[in-house]
């Protein structure tokens, strides 16, 4: 007999054993107290402004957001350890306390609007501590999170020159636009410059992109960094679905989080011509199957082009008049795809054939079945770009024989 496999055999079920009784003693608890996840609140306050600041705590509770009883806060002087304000915070939505700004009720993020002039008298400047922490209905204490925050005065910053075209239609790739920037604070007060879109016809705004003072002239076409000027350089995406006149709206922002009052606006025309059908590749005869349950395999492919580039177009589809000149698939356009993906005959959408995804070619298969109608088939092509643009239409026949 193998006394040391015996051996090991009892060593290793007494170890199970032990380990399954130690963890009967000392099962895994959660703790029964709420805990303060995050703090939101600006880091600079403005003692030249009544700005209302809005203040958030993320709270976690192993028993559920239902049993969260209260949320607090202090104000306390560092420096002489005196409480200046204290309240609540509340989770909501604005219902209970109309001006405390919570978006969401139950959701755990608690919060309340504050204005300096709630807390400190006007132009009192210095560090202050806030303190949070929060209770559940058991009375257990969360840990107290704590957040200094700068009591001084700041001027917004401000926009003083835009330099960018009134006209585009095909953006080249030396484009760039500037705006040079004016802060009372000095440049590297400035955190954030970014300018948006808006349609004129429908005052929708798109936020467009960041802008930049790096000296990075490549990327960002900026050619000194630490200046009074920001930069962004365009490529094509930026004309993509749009055409007409549009606002282009300009923002800079220092490190109060505070923004320039007067929004600086430069108008500017969009035009985006419209795509073109370069290539259709399209059987012009299909002998039908004879035999029931055979068919033939086509591949419809059209190549586009779109001057603002291949991101620009939205659809690619075509109509088909049957020989008996009702339409096929009840009047509605029959989709191409350019995603190449292979075709599957059992799923054929979005599975339609194509062969090189994102390279301007749009495929769509189809079958030719023995109780097809014979006679010609009249196939009316369009590309549609993002701006709703739409292609010159292109004509095709397809004649199915016996």
């Amino acid at each position: 007999m193998n006394f040391n496999l015996i051996r090991k055999i009892f060593l290793l079920l007494f170890m199970v054993i032990f380990l399954s009784c130690q963890q009967d003693k000392n099962p895994v608890t959660l703790s029964p107290s709420p805990v303060i996840d995050s703090l939101m609140l600006p880091a600079k306050w403005n003692t030249l402004s009544d700005i209302v600041y809005k203040v958030e705590v993320r709270v976690q509770d192993a028993q559920g957001f239902s049993d969260i009883d209260t949320v607090n806060f202090r104000i306390i002087d560092p420096n002489t350890t005196t409480l200046i304000l204290s309240g609540d915070l509340y989770d909501d939505a604005a219902y209970y306390h109309a001006d405390d700004g919570d978006v969401v009720a139950g959701d755990g993020v608690y919060s309340n609007r504050l204005t300096i002039s709630q807390i400190v008298p006007s132009e009192t400047n210095g560090e202050y501590t806030f303190e949070f922490a929060a209770i559940d209905k058991e009375g257990n204490h969360s840990q107290i999170q704590s957040r200094t925050v700068l009591f001084a005065p700041n001027f917004p910053p401000g926009i003083d020159e835009i330099a960018a075209p009134d006209t585009i239609v095909v953006v080249p790739a030396s484009q760039i636009i500037t705006i040079s920037v004016h802060d009372h604070d000095g440049y590297d007060d400035i955190i954030r410059a970014y300018f948006e879109s808006q349609s004129q016809r429908t005052g929708v705004r798109i936020y467009e992109a960041d802008m930049f003072n790096d000296g990075n002239y490549e990327l960002h076409g900026d050619e000194a960094a630490g200046d009074s000027v920001f930069s962004a350089r365009l490529d094509s995406t930026f004309v993509l679905g749009k055409q007409g006149n549009y606002n282009l709206l300009f923002h800079v922002m220092d490190s109060f989080l505070e923004q320039n009052e007067t929004t600086a606006v430069h108008e500017i025309f969009i035009g985006n011509s419209p795509p073109r059908i370069v290539n259709i590749n399209l059987p012009e005869t299909i002998v039908r199957p004879t035999a029931s349950g055979v068919y033939k395999y086509g591949l419809i492919t059209v190549q586009v082009q779109d001057a603002q580039g291949l991101g620009d177009i939205d659809s690619v589809y075509f109509y088909s008049r049957k020989p008996d000149s009702t339409m096929a698939n009840g009047g509605q356009p029959l989709i191409l795809v350019d995603n190449g993906i292979p075709f599957d005959p059992d799923n054929p959408s979005p599975y339609s054939g194509d062969l090189k995804k994102n390279d301007g070619i749009y495929s769509l298969s189809f079958f030719i079945y023995s109780d097809y109608a014979v006679g010609i088939f009249t196939f009316t092509f369009y590309v549609k770009d993002k701006a709703g643009n739409l292609s010159t239409p292109e004509v095709r026949t397809l004649e199915i024989t016996d």
